[in-house]
């Protein structure tokens, strides 16, 4: 077989984008969608991402790309590469292509000269969400690999699906009997609550929208002071929303109290705009938020940071425990590579679930 590598800067046409769902979208479903590609690829306010195709004659067997997103540090805007939509056949994963006369692996020259443009067109600093199994190619072409242990609160929505990332029968009991006792006290909760008035809670996106993402990036950079953090200007907000990235949960007599949520395979609440709220309506939109992600979608969980809810009122986290909501870290590794020293250090993101995009 003859593999060559096809690097690339977009708009991608619909050939390419199809090679995405081809090859990404084997692994994650979300991707198959040549809709969805065209948005998050071709559509991004940021500007056209960076591609590499592993081809086998016309077909694609590998992708990876580094789409430019908007970070903010220290009141500057910057534009950053994001590492996203990595995959290779499992066929190929041992294959080689020649490099001047060399036999370099597939994935390590795909993802180099993904890296080689991106730092042509000045995208800097650069981050990828990584693994154990891609590190070592990380490392070496120039990343710092760091890892950010993420204090959470857990409630879980799909105890068949977290199953399947066990292995063994205790795990798989512990998930279910937690389960149990979680779906218990939210009977309890709901006992309760059948007497409070309900008040309507929308997740249509509105003419308030602009106005909240406003008040969502003043509040984060507030809180991140002097690190880099994913801009939330308004543009990158709508941008992630029509990519059916965010979800917006808002009450349907005061668009001004509002939930932001990152959606996937673990939906994590980014922020929580009550404060002006009566009791009722936190037990109405926390309720409305885990009826919403257990009835739709492959997810496992439903996260809060403890961000969130320590910037919040007391009364929000005593709702979380009453409904069962239990602790657990999370730990993410990232791979950072920047010029800047200051931009390249761990201590110098401000790490959140907005920083997986996908």
């Amino acid at each position: 077989m003859t593999i060559r590598i096809e690097t690339m800067k977009g708009p991608l046409s619909d050939a390419k984008l199809q090679g995405i769902c081809e090859t990404f979208g084997n692994h994650d479903h979300r991707f198959a969608q040549i809709e969805l590609n065209r948005n998050f690829f071709n559509e991004n306010p940021a500007g056209y991402s960076i591609h590499s195709f592993a081809m086998d004659g016309d077909r694609a067997i590998g992708h990876y790309s580094i789409i430019p997103i908007k970070v903010i540090h220290k009141d500057r805007e910057l534009l950053s590469g994001k590492g996203e939509a990595l995959y290779l056949d499992p066929i190929y994963r041992n294959g080689t292509v020649k490099v001047d006369n060399k036999k370099v692996h597939i994935a390590v020259e795909m993802m180099n000269q993904t890296q080689i443009l991106a730092d042509q067109e000045l995208l800097e600093p650069q981050h990828v969400i990584t693994r154990k199994a891609v590190q070592r190619i990380l490392r070496r072409l120039g990343s710092k690999i760091v890892e950010y242990n993420t204090p959470l609160l857990h409630f879980i929505t799909n105890p068949f699906h977290e199953n399947k990332q066990n292995k063994t029968l205790k795990q798989k009991l512990g998930v279910l009997g937690l389960f149990t006792i979680q779906r218990f006290l939210l009977f309890m909760v709901r006992l309760v609550f059948f007497w409070v008035e309900k008040p309507e809670i929308s997740t249509t996106k509105n003419e308030f929208f602009a106005k909240n993402m406003a008040i969502y990036h003043k509040e984060s950079c507030k809180i991140a002071k002097d690190k880099w953090l994913i801009s939330r200007d308004m543009e990158t907000m709508q941008w992630m929303h029509d990519s059916g990235l965010l979800d917006l949960f808002f009450f349907s007599d005061d668009p001004t109290a509002f939930v932001i949520i990152k959606k996937g395979h673990h939906p994590e609440v980014l922020f929580w705009a009550m404060e002006e709220r009566r009791w009722g309506d936190y037990w109405a939109m926390l309720l409305k938020i885990i009826d919403h992600y257990s009835d739709s979608g492959p997810g496992m969980v439903i996260s809060f940071p403890q961000e969130v809810y320590s910037n919040s009122r007391p009364l929000l986290r005593r709702f979380l425990y009453l409904c069962g909501f239990i602790p657990k870290p999370v730990k993410t590794l990232v791979a950072l590579k920047s010029q800047d020293k200051d931009l390249g250090q761990k201590e110098s993101v401000y790490f959140d679930r907005l920083f997986f995009i996908f």
